[in-house]
């Protein structure tokens, strides 16, 4: 069986990262004078027809003249590219949930400055669930001339239905598997299942359905238990989980050390916050359609290893995988 799809959404999102807006302008920041610094986040389960890699990206309507070996999320759904007999689909999820391990603003000059202040651990993550906008604890921070911004994401969980009821899967964007953060065993890529209060049941496995009768547990306190389908990583040597894009994960900003690995994600947001004003960073995130799998059965659900002639996520050619947008910055 050929392993789960390391999807190139996600490669996108190294070239894209955040996409931005905001004001921008130059602007002498008065020694201790301070401004009120908010920030909201949503996301957006609607008013998108189709995913799409990267801003301004449209899905291809029609296949290429030379067959792909697979199908992947650059088609508009109802296609069969590859021609293996399962169809391109997409649905929304019904809950967004991400971890945020920091969140930092740089001025102008390079000096940082933290909103949310680096906990000591990714298991110390702030959790943000996003099923309504969310505003993050006012602040205020030193006025001036603001560049750019940078987060540190631990996790982000989506909420979609499974074997005819709602299901929350966790998906793992940096790796706790190292003595400084715990040894906890979860590695980039690895998806489990979470109940309704939070607890992870276990790792999905590679090729049986995604239920608590076959979810992988945790032996022996690392994650050397658990069966991935990823490739290793060059740096630690852990091996990916399901979502382990290694065109993503070995880029140059993934390049930590052999005892780190966290997700980041950086971009330019120039705005001028003047003493005594505020100003607020709104992180949208896109949702809507970010479901990517080859229906088999035609029954329009994603159905992991559920039986039958062709399986989804479990045929020798089934493709799927979460896509996961970078918000969108706006400040005003």
């Amino acid at each position: 069986m050929k392993p789960a799809m390391r999807t190139v959404g996600l490669t996108a999102m190294a070239s894209a990262l955040f996409l931005f807006g905001g004001c921008g302008g130059g602007g002498d920041d008065a020694a201790g004078d301070t401004g009120t610094m908010r920030v909201a986040m949503l996301a957006n389960y609607g008013g998108v027809t189709a995913p799409t890699l990267r801003a301004g990206d449209a899905l291809l309507a029609t296949c290429p003249t030379e067959v792909p070996t697979t199908d992947t999320p650059q088609y508009e759904a109802g296609l069969d590219c590859d021609n293996d007999g399962g169809e391109i689909a997409y649905l929304t999820p019904q809950g967004f949930t991400v971890a945020l391990k920091r969140l930092t603003f740089f001025k102008e000059g390079g000096e940082a400055v933290e909103f949310l202040p680096p906990t000591d651990t990714l298991a110390q993550s702030q959790r943000v669930e996003l099923t309504a906008p969310v505003e993050l604890q006012p602040i205020p921070i030193p006025a001036g001339f603001y560049t750019h911004v940078r987060a540190e994401i631990y996790y982000f969980e989506i909420t979609l239905p499974l074997y005819g009821s709602n299901q929350t899967i966790r998906v793992y964007m940096s790796d706790d598997d190292f003595a400084a953060e715990g040894s906890l065993g979860h590695h980039q890529g690895d998806i489990v299942l979470v109940n309704a209060d939070g607890t992870e049941m276990g790792w999905i496995p590679v090729d049986d359905p995604w239920t608590t009768d076959y979810l992988q547990q945790l032996v022996g306190g690392d994650g050397a238990s658990i069966v991935r389908p990823g490739s290793d990583d060059g740096e630690t040597g852990h091996q990916r989980g399901h979502f382990g894009n290694a065109d993503l994960w070995d880029q140059e900003l993934f390049q930590q050390g052999n005892d780190r690995d966290v997700f980041i994600l950086e971009a330019q947001l120039p705005f001028d916050l003047t003493p005594g004003t505020e100003q607020t960073a709104t992180f949208t995130f896109n949702v809507a359609n970010t479901w990517f799998w080859e229906d088999f059965d035609g029954s329009g659900t994603f159905n992991p290893c559920d039986g039958g002639t062709t399986l989804d996520a479990c045929d020798g050619t089934a493709e799927w995988a979460p896509l996961f947008h970078p918000p969108q910055v706006t400040v005003d």
